[in-house]
C-alpha cells in the first residue's frame, strides 16, 4: 500500500500545476507573504490570524475571507495523519520566510510524519535560478525524486529563524546554525533580508537602491518597463509585481517621468552618496516583529546596527 502523502505548495498557481501529477493526493497551499508586515511567532494562532488579516486587508479588501480559507485548509492536520509531507518552495526570500514559518508549524502538528523539502533554484548545466512554475513536468518529477528529508535539527533551525524573525532582535538572525546542504539558498536569503534595512550611508535599502540604479543605467519609457526589469533582475528577493510597483511609487520623488524615466537631483545625490534620505523616504512596514527603520544596515561588516 502506498504511503499517504500530503503536499504543501508555495502558491495557488503551482498547486494547480501539481494536481495532475498527484491526482489522488492532498495538496494544500501556503498562501502567505510573511516577508512583509507584522507577524506574531505563534503561527496560525488567533493573534497571528488577526494580525495578518488586518495587515493584508489594507491592500486587498477581500483578504479577510481569503485568509480564513487559507487557515481552514490546515484543519486536515487535526483530522488525518500522513506518512509523508512534502513542502514545495523556491530559492528566494519570499519563499524562505514562508517556509521558516510553515515547516515547523506543520511538523508540530504532524510529528510522526516524514517531512521532505523540494526547493527549486539552480539547474545543472543552465545559468540562473528557476522557480517551480518555470520547470517542465520532467524537471518537477526529478525534483520530487531528489526531495530532501528534513531531520529534526533542520526543523529546529527553521523554528529558531522564525522566532527571531517574529521578534525585534533581527541582528541575531545570522547567528543561527543550519545545514547548508539541506537549505542551499538560505544563507543568501538571510543576507537579502538584512539588506532590506536602510543603509547607513543614504537611508535607502537594497531594493530602493536597485530602483535608482536601474533608472540610471537604462532607458525606461515608463514604470511598467522599469518594474519588468526589476522583476527579472531581483536576485534572491522573489517579489511580485505589486511589491515592486509599491517600491517604485515610494521612490518616485527621486526621478522624473516625462518621455523617459530619469533621476532628478535628489536621486543623483543619493547614488553619489551626498544625500541621506532616511527621514524623507519612509515606508513604515514591519518585517515580522521589527520595524524597517529600527535598524540600519552596515555593508562593511554585513550586520545590523540598532538605531
Amino acid at each position: 500500500m502506498a504511503d499517504k502523502q500530503l503536499h504543501i505548495t508555495n502558491g495557488s498557481s503551482f498547486t494547480e500545476r501539481l494536481r495532475p501529477m498527484f491526482p489522488n493526493e492532498t495538496i494544500l497551499t501556503w498562501n502567505e507573504m510573511l516577508c512583509e508586515g507584522p507577524a506574531p511567532a505563534d503561527v496560525l494562532s488567533d493573534d497571528f490570524i488577526q494580525t495578518r488579516t488586518a495587515y493584508l486587508t489594507r491592500f486587498e479588501p477581500a483578504a479577510q475571507s481569503q485568509y480564513q480559507t487559507f487557515v481552514n485548509q490546515f484543519d486536515i492536520l487535526d483530522k488525518a495523519s500522513f506518512d509523508t509531507i512534502i513542502f514545495w518552495f523556491e530559492y528566494d526570500l519570499f519563499c524562505h520566510i514562508n517556509l521558516a514559518a510553515a515547516i515547523p508549524f506543520v511538523a508540530s502538528k504532524s510529528p510522526a510524519s516524514k517531512h521532505y523539502l523540494v526547493c527549486s533554484g539552480t539547474i545543472p548545466g543552465q545559468e540562473g535560478l528557476f522557480g517551480l512554475g518555470e520547470l517542465s513536468e520532467q524537471s518537477l518529477t526529478e525534483e520530487y525524486n531528489h526531495r530532501v528529508l528534513l531531520e529534526s535539527s533542520d526543523v529546529e533551525s527553521l523554528s529558531q529563524i522564525w522566532k527571531v524573525y517574529a521578534s525585534d532582535n533581527h541582528s541575531a538572525i545570522r547567528d543561527i546554525a543550519f545545514n547548508g546542504v539541506t537549505f542551499p539558498y538560505l544563507s543568501n536569503c538571510l543576507q537579502a533580508h538584512l539588506e532590506r534595512f536602510p543603509l547607513l550611508a543614504n537611508g535607502l535599502n537594497a531594493l530602493e537602491l536597485k530602483v535608482l540604479e536601474a533608472i540610471e543605467g537604462h532607458d525606461f519609457k515608463n514604470n511598467n518597463q522599469l518594474v519588468g526589469y526589476l522583476l527579472r533582475n531581483q536576485g534572491y528577493y522573489g517579489f511580485g509585481d505589486l511589491q515592486w510597483f509599491s517600491i517604485v511609487d515610494r521612490m518616485s520623488i527621486c526621478f522624473n517621468q516625462e518621455e523617459s524615466l530619469s533621476l532628478n537631483e535628489r536621486g543623483r545625490s543619493l547614488l553619489a552618496g551626498t544625500y541621506n534620505a532616511l527621514d524623507d523616504i519612509r515606508n513604515p512596514t514591519m518585517f515580522g516583529g521589527t520595524g524597517k527603520y529600527d535598524y540600519l544596515y552596515n555593508p562593511n561588516n554585513k550586520a545590523l546596527e540598532k538605531r
